[in-house]
């Protein structure tokens, strides 16, 4: 039967198997061996948990003399089984890899050689990437990062990143990285400038991961690097503070990209967002925990935005903004161009780990109008993620009404708002469909108004998160056990409290009848 389907087909089936079955199809006769090994060993550090020694006996009996000899001259002994000359291996493993990823190779490889020093741990990971790249032609993904664990005991001013900068130079590297479509890096790798020398090879690249670090990279070669690209789609950056002269070379794909991850970012130099507000194919953009964002920018994007895929906004105003006046946002616009696509909806702030008066300085709010828009253009939200204040309580109760697809809300209730009778009042506008609720106020509340939210609560949920409150005690509990009791029919699988509450330890061991796991939150207090 096999013999007779067209080998297409059955790399069309072969490609989407598991771990297990590929192996198992490489026992059953050279032709499936043939196809398997080439998916099996495209990545094969990302099948185990843990450390596995074989993946590199392997590849290190693929490795060409040259190479032997630049260790033994380092006084690195290779296991005796894969530097036997009668050994030969299978297949030319390492023409398979598509993925390389420095920190998956350094740790899998100083378990096989435990017993050396990292140095020669490093050396070793140098010779490995060689061999990658003049076998395989076709490197899709590269991860030049590397956890700081992996740096203890290697001597400050030891070379370590000096071996990997020189990628793009290694003999077959022009073929190899040719194709390269993924790359993430942290500024640590591009000392020497791996990143100019990428952007004369690579000229594929849709999705582009920088972690800054102690070092900086040049605005103009990341600018070099993103503008060769011919379908650029992800761009994510942690800790950026350049110049952002990277902007226009960004918003040239505004065709392309789909989207965009601005994490801890400083726009302090960033003059105009304008380009971004024509990207029209975006689907995600995240702002999380970025500052120096002048809001006369920030509005003026929301104006002019017209992104009519967007699937998920996300606007988190770092707690280090304090200097913002006016922290009340009109984001109507943005929400009506999405053209109802919009199911993830994110606008707060980043001081949810500290439990202080400063928690309602930092957060953004949406305007009144902002929250009329989600009732008419949002429908399909799945998760609303935002602060609440008593302006806007009323409006938000009917566009929670009209989210009848919401699986999530996260919502943090100034200290303006009268719980008492708002919690109820809630609980009659959630959709059926929410699994997740947390709700975070710094005011105390009552049993009964817990009571009435969880009572005309019609859906089961699986979380449930009171935070911040510490008024919470037994009688409270036991609110939270009748509903997941009565309304849903078997068990919570969290629930997570302030953990600074009144709730005693029988009360908790009873709970656990009902309710899985019951988590107390610890909080950074500064008040």
């Amino acid at each position: 039967m096999l013999a007779t389907l067209p080998i297409e087909c059955l790399e069309e089936i072969i490609k989407n198997l598991d771990y297990k079955s590929l192996h198992s199809c490489i026992l059953v006769n050279c032709l499936l061996s043939a196809i398997a090994v080439r998916y099996l060993w495209k990545f094969p550090f990302g099948y185990f948990k843990e450390p596995n020694k074989l993946i590199i006996q392997t590849y290190l009996s693929c490795l060409p003399e040259s190479s032997k000899l630049i260790l033994h001259e380092n006084g690195i002994e290779i296991p005796l089984f894969t530097s036997s000359q009668s050994y030969k291996p299978t297949y030319n493993y390492p023409s398979f890899i598509r993925k390389i990823c420095i920190k998956s190779l350094f740790i899998t490889t100083e378990t096989l050689f435990e017993k050396y020093e990292r140095t020669s741990v490093l050396l070793i990971v140098r010779e490995l990437c060689k061999l990658f790249i003049a076998n395989s032609v076709k490197i899709e993904r590269l991860e030049l990062t590397f956890d700081h664990s992996s740096l203890k005991n290697i001597p400050k001013d030891y070379p370590v990143y000096d071996w990997y900068l020189l990628l793009p130079t290694f003999p077959g590297a022009k073929e190899s990285l040719s194709n390269l479509k993924e790359l993430i890096l942290d500024s640590n790798f591009d000392q020497r400038g791996i990143l100019f020398a990428l952007s004369e090879i690579c000229h594929k690249i849709e999705y582009l991961d920088i972690y800054y670090d102690e070092h900086t990279i040049n605005d103009l070669t990341i600018e070099n690097l993103v503008k060769n690209q011919r379908n650029f789609k992800i761009f994510s950056t942690f800790l950026y503070e350049g110049n952002w002269s990277i902007g226009p070379s960004l918003w040239q794909h505004n065709n392309s990209l789909k989207e965009i991850i601005f994490h801890r970012v400083n726009f302090n130099d960033c003059i105009s967002l304008l380009g971004l507000a024509k990207c029209i194919n975006l689907e995600r953009l995240i702002f999380r925990e970025s500052f120096n964002l002048q809001k006369e920018l920030f509005d003026e994007f929301l104006r002019e935005s017209n992104l009519p895929k967007l699937k998920e906004f996300s606007y988190e105003l770092s707690f280090l903004d304090f200097d913002i006046d006016d922290i009340t946002y009109d984001i109507s616009q943005l929400l009506k161009r999405t053209d109802h696509n919009l199911k993830r909806l994110t606008f707060n702030d980043s001081f949810r780990s500290v439990q202080s008066q400063l928690w309602e300085i930092s957060t953004p709010y949406m305007n009144i109008q902002s929250i009329e828009t989600i009732t008419l253009y949002c429908k399909n939200l799945v998760l609303i993620d935002a602060t609440i204040m008593k302006a806007t309580a009323t409006p938000f109760l009917a566009a929670l009404s009209s989210c009848n697809k919401l699986q999530e809300l996260n919502i943090y209730l100034n200290n303006d708002v009268e719980l008492e009778e708002y919690l109820p009042d809630i609980g009659k506008n959630l959709a059926k469909s929410l699994k997740v609720l947390e709700i975070s106020t710094l005011n105390d509340f009552s049993v009964e108004s817990l009571n009435g939210l969880l009572t005309n609560c019609k859906a089961r949920l699986s979380t449930l998160n009171l935070l911040y409150s510490r008024c919470f005690n037994d009688q409270y509990l036991e609110v939270v056990v009748k509903y997941a009791r009565e309304i849903v029919c078997s068990s919570l699988d969290e629930l997570k409290l302030f953990s600074k509450t009144k709730v005693s330890n029988d009360a908790l061991e009873k709970a656990k009848e009902y309710i899985k796991v019951v988590e107390l939150i610890e909080f950074c207090n500064l008040t």
